[in-house]
């Protein structure tokens, strides 16, 4: 199972029309700003969603020279993940295309593991239902965002 969500927008012909007559990088720019502004509410589903707190694990067993056994369980605490989600950007060679990734950071790298379980641990999903909750608000987001930067680019209001 790939750990990785993408979709496509297409449509919205107007406005890159739009913003093809606006300088490359006064459009780089609109683009960017709008990606990261639509996909926010995605970051802050997950970070509502996320596990908190602590887990415990059951044991740990230990063979180091001289020290054997199972001893109590070491612990993570999973309010790493919801602090650690990040929004990247990304403009494509040509200026008018760009991709948003939402995702945890390196510091909190088991959140893989709680999104989709291992053998020993079942899952709590919080990435692939924040993503299907709220995908048709990211891209009408987007398409409000983009206009009225291009109204305010313009000087038309």
């Amino acid at each position: 199972m790939s750990d990785v969500f993408t979709f496509r927008l297409v449509g919205a012909e107007d406005l890159a029309r739009k913003l093809e007559t606006l300088p490359p990088i006064v459009a780089r720019q609109i683009i960017r700003t709008s990606l990261r502004g639509a996909v926010d509410p995605w970051r802050q589903q997950m970070i509502s969603r996320v596990r908190r707190g602590w887990h415990v694990f059951s044991s740990t067993r230990v063979k180091e020279k001289g020290i054997r056994g199972i001893y109590g369980g070491r612990s993570r605490e999973f309010g790493v993940i919801a602090r650690n989600i990040r929004i990247a950007t990304q403009i494509g060679a040509s200026g008018f295309e760009g991709s948003a990734a939402v995702y945890p950071s390196r510091r909190g790298y088991w959140a893989k593991f709680l999104e989709f379980g291992t053998r020993k641990m079942q899952r709590f999903p919080f990435v692939v239902p924040a993503f299907e909750e709220g995908k048709n608000e990211v891209l009408a987001l987007f398409i409000a965002d983009v206009r009225a930067e291009l109204h305010k680019e313009m000087g038309l209001s």
